[in-house]
């Protein structure tokens, strides 16, 4: 990750990078990082830090998209079902996923989770009756995705179960440019044959699947990695309102990964020795006109920005100072639970974690955990029929109202045309 920076110092920040565990660092499975232009970073700031796994959630602001709510963006990566990983763990962590978009979306309604699930969907629907109100805008959503990977795994069948309860959709076999094409491709120097999947998905809320305009699968460049990225464009206002589109001079990145600390600050009265320290610096210049006349779109940027970072930074000039690093910490207020989570559920939360602190046996942990998980799980699957037969009641109510009606329980008292003084007559 700092080598990474490096590269990507003065246009780029780190918002925030999950801590990988000793003896784990470069090794798969470990590791997620949220990374940010200037542009947008200032826009975004760290809200939770899943504690069962790796989940990092991050607050977006609503300017940046354009919308009336604020958009939490997931970032998530889940282990592959394997002989040291059992389907049971996929399960489990699955489960985790499912608690942790039922508090995000106590807070706001619109969603973007992305990441390496390992879940291979395949060409399973998750259209339900969340997506109700969503088909009347887009009906495309009837139709079936594309898909070039027709493989399906457990953790694929856990995902769409997912998106279909929290009316989320997928932007695989969706969005323009997004044929359901594979991302795990192989590395470059591998001569072996490799088997294609698409492993990775972003999911997204209505709100935003109305606004992607376009995405990109592109294949690995550097032989560091075996996934291919996945670019979502989505299309905004041009002019926000209320938008200052200017850096701010503090940094979000983590305490002690600071990518730059030099700030650009425009000064009016010393214009001119700024145009002169440019015209002085001929060699950068030369150098951005070879990497423009060659086509080298990476090398002219980086001419173009070395060449205004060293005209302002020198002290005729004094357009430059030096920041202090900013780290913006979890916001761990506002966290809600979901509307499902009831007294026993606590109550079994709640023993789990005084066996923990006070130390009991590893079995009577582990027997008060998956308690724990049961009475949860259990409640939110009961939350959901619930939810679904509401749904379905309504839409038949709205459609068929005389079979609705029928439904209906019969009243369990009824008006005679008999007064109350004939009935005690009759009865006495």
């Amino acid at each position: 990750m700092d080598r990474l920076m490096r590269h990507l110092q003065g246009t780029h920040k780190l918002v925030h990078r999950l801590d990988v565990p000793a003896g784990c660092a470069g090794r798969r499975g470990h590791g997620v990082a949220i990374i940010a232009s200037n542009a947008c970073a200032e826009f975004l700031s760290v809200f939770r830090i899943a504690p069962d796994i790796q989940c990092v959630w991050i607050k977006c602001r609503k300017e940046l998209f354009g919308l009336n709510r604020e958009v939490l963006i997931g970032a998530v990566y889940t282990n592959p079902q394997g002989r040291l990983f059992t389907v049971s763990q996929v399960r489990e962590q699955f489960t985790h996923l499912f608690d942790e978009l039922a508090c995000a979306a106590q807070v706001t309604p619109d969603l973007l989770l992305c990441g390496d699930f390992n879940a291979k969907i395949g060409s399973l629907p998750e259209v339900s009756d969340a997506h109700y109100e969503t088909l009347v805008d887009c009906p495309a959503l009837q139709t079936a995705r594309r898909c070039e990977c027709r493989d399906v795994n457990v953790a694929g069948r856990l995902l769409v179960d997912i998106a279909a309860a929290y009316g989320l959709v997928f932007t695989t076999g969706r969005v323009p440019g997004d044929f359901g094409q594979p991302t795990v491709v192989g590395y470059r120097s591998d001569t072996r044959p490799s088997r294609r999947s698409r492993p990775d998905h972003v999911l997204v809320s209505p709100s935003l699947f109305k606004c992607a305009q376009k995405s990109d699968i592109c294949a690995p460049i550097l032989d560091t990695t075996d996934h291919g990225s996945i670019t979502v464009v989505f299309r905004i206002p041009d002019v926000v309102p209320n938008v200052d589109w200017t850096p701010s001079p503090e940094h979000v990145c983590g305490m002690g990964r600071c990518a730059s600390r030099l700030s650009l600050t425009w000064k009016h009265e010393r214009q001119l020795a700024y145009v002169e320290e440019l015209e002085r610096n001929l060699e950068m210049l030369v150098q951005l006109e070879a990497a423009l006349d060659a086509g080298n779109i990476d090398t002219a940027c980086f001419c173009l920005r070395s060449w205004i970072m060293q005209a302002a930074s020198e002290q005729t000039v004094g357009m430059y100072r030096v920041q202090a690093c900013v780290f913006k910490r979890t916001e761990k207020h506002g966290i809600k639970r979901p509307v499902w989570f009831d007294d026993q559920c606590r109550l079994k939360r709640r023993l789990f974690i005084q066996a923990v602190q006070s130390g009991q046996a590893v079995h009577a942990c582990q027997f008060l955990k998956k308690q724990y998980k049961k009475q949860t799980t259990r409640r939110a699957r009961r939350a959901y029929e619930k939810y679904q037969k509401a749904v379905f009641l309504d839409r038949l109510k709205r459609h068929r109202p005389n079979i609705h009606e029928l439904l209906r329980k019969p009243r369990s008292t009824h008006q005679t045309p008999i007064t109350a003084d004939g009935w005690n007559l009759l009865i006495f």
